[in-house]
């Protein structure tokens, strides 16, 4: 029973993501003004005010005294125009200990470490991490004690517990969609993720291989992140909560599909903390257009959701199994979600809520590989710090 809970509560989790602002106040060490079009590989320009996070650079971290470690999980053997829903990822590695991690980056690989995207039919669909918290089981990895310990702390949530959703029983902090953008905790304020000594994460991970012939994929996480005992930690903190607003609650993130122009609403959450909205994107899936954060009902920030602006988010001869007269032809696929930080206050008792909005009119659905319509999702990821 508390295993399908698990599986039931990460498939909410699977998402990924919130929303972006109209006023911005960046950050004295980041550039966040809109990538020309062929600084990041894009074929057209993102639209006036369009905010995103620049990609995690292992070379050049953007925070000062900041490492960047990317670690790789898998593999998945996929054969062709398959979907792997929901892949449970347990005991997976830490990129450091006694750290703050301040910003994500997912990506997904093959074998030879080559980028797979829409283009060679490899999605990200969605995958989420979660905390497995270790209050006191500092055990070695490889005993058959700990490795049981880490299963039991997985299944019955011992530890921290989810800030939305509390019956879940692990904590969510991050999440990505194919569009693999950026999460950054201290674009304005000195917050992160704080990682302790013996803490472990967990992972939902959904793929697809929407490819012609059979694929081994690895999921990449790269993270940028600071060791507490550096002088460049001086002054950071855990943020204090990190909601997640979904259409479902506290149930799977999937809404039944439709087509035409319409909108979804996530399931209000009323705070239990205060402090400064630091950062939100919304998660949702082909057919969307963008995703309206409010607080107390009054819109605060828009994660807008660009198509293609990237070669490798335009199938160049159309996905198997499409159907409905897809195959052959091109499609593309969500390339950039906009972001928001530092867009107001919020204190206890407020309430926050999203609303995603659809026109399939103007951007296609995904369909399975049997030709139906994919279930939708709108969520999204809210830090306070």
């Amino acid at each position: 029973m508390k295993s399908s809970i698990l599986f039931l509560g990460l498939q909410l989790v699977a998402a990924g993501v919130l929303s972006r602002q109209m006023d911005v106040t960046p950050a004295s060490n980041v550039n966040y003004q809109s990538l020309a079009p062929d600084s990041d590989n894009g074929t057209f320009a993102l639209p006036p005010n369009f905010r995103n996070e620049p990609p995690i650079n292992t070379q050049s971290p953007l925070t000062p005294g900041a490492m960047v470690k990317t670690v790789k999980y898998g593999p998945w053997h996929m054969r062709p125009n398959t979907v792997l829903p929901n892949a449970p990822v347990l005991r997976a590695a830490v990129p450091c200990t006694d750290c703050y991690v301040v910003a994500y980056q997912a990506d997904l690989v093959d074998e030879n470490g080559v980028t797979q995207n829409v283009n060679n039919g490899g999605w990200l669909h969605h995958m989420v991490r979660c905390l497995v918290d270790f209050p006191s089981f500092h055990l070695p990895k490889d005993t058959k004690l700990n490795i049981f310990l880490q299963k039991v702390l997985f299944t019955t949530g011992i530890g921290q517990r989810d800030t939305s959703c509390p019956i879940l029983p692990t904590k969510r902090i991050f999440a990505s969609g194919n569009e693999r953008a950026v999460t950054r905790l201290n674009a304005n304020y000195k917050f992160g993720y704080k990682i302790n000594p013996g803490d472990s994460f967990s992972s939902v991970v959904e793929l697809m291989n929407m490819g012609k012939t059979a694929k081994t994929y690895y999921m990449t996480i790269s993270y940028e992140y600071l060791p507490i005992n550096s002088p460049s930690a001086s002054g950071y903190r855990e943020y204090a909560a990190m909601p997640w607003l979904d259409a479902t609650g506290c149930g799977g993130s999937d809404v039944p599909a439709r087509q035409g122009a319409y909108s979804v609403n996530a399931v209000p959450w009323i705070s239990t903390v205060e402090g400064n909205l630091l950062f939100a994107e919304g998660h949702v899936h082909d057919g969307a257009l963008d995703t309206t954060i409010y607080l107390n009902d009054k819109p605060v920030c828009i994660s807008q959701h660009v198509y293609g602006r990237k070669p490798e988010y335009v199938s160049v001869d159309g996905m198997d199994g499409m159907g409905g007269g897809m195959e052959g032809m091109p499609t593309t696929s969500i390339s950039d979600t906009s972001s928001c930080v530092n867009f107001g206050m919020v204190k206890r008792g407020d309430k926050l809520s999203a609303v995603c909005k659809y026109d399939t009119t103007q951007h296609p659905i995904e369909k399975n590989p049997n030709g139906s319509l994919m279930a939708i999702m709108c969520n999204t990821r809210v830090y306070i710090g």
